[in-house]
């Protein structure tokens, strides 16, 4: 199975242009694939979610503690 993916994988990377249907196909396999559990989410989508969401909670702490130390003990 492995070999036939870089199979497909290797052909696919030598083409000038991947066709909408063939893109749309691709993105229903991996939804059967995969059973939806990306929520429709590519890899690179999930990934930036969470950088947004360590860079929200990084802010947010910072302000914390910077309202900490107005805070009497």
């Amino acid at each position: 199975m492995d070999e036939v993916i870089q199979k497909v994988f290797d052909t696919l990377s030598k083409m000038e242009m991947i066709t909408p249907v063939m893109a749309i196909k691709a993105i229903e396999m991996k939804h059967k694939l995969t059973n939806g559990s990306a929520g429709g989410y590519t890899h690179y989508g999930l990934e930036e979610i969470k950088l947004r969401e360590a860079a929200q909670e990084q802010t947010i702490t910072a302000a914390i503690l910077q309202l900490a130390v107005f805070l009497p003990s």
